[in-house]
């Protein structure tokens, strides 16, 4: 949000946002454990993680998902074969 305040991750070289995204692409983000991560499963992800990781850190960071009208993030495949 624009009152939110972005931050680098406690453990890494980049952002909570950036780390959480890389994450989820390689894998994590595979909540139905079937081989490819769709941009409603990458989106959940980040969003519950860089939430929690801000929190810790005593500020706000909610990511949000904005598709445009057709795309359905729940079958639209970012990550295939993993």
């Amino acid at each position: 949000g624009a009152r939110e305040t972005t931050g680098a991750a406690r453990d890494a070289a980049h952002g909570l946002f950036t780390r959480h995204l890389l994450a989820g692409m390689a894998g994590a983000a595979d909540q139905d454990h079937d081989g490819q991560v769709t941009l409603a499963e990458l989106a959940d992800h980040v969003r519950v993680r860089v939430s929690k990781d801000a929190r810790l850190d005593n500020r706000d960071q909610t990511p949000s998902l904005l598709v445009s009208k057709g795309v359905d993030a729940n079958t639209h495949p970012i990550v295939q074969g993993l």
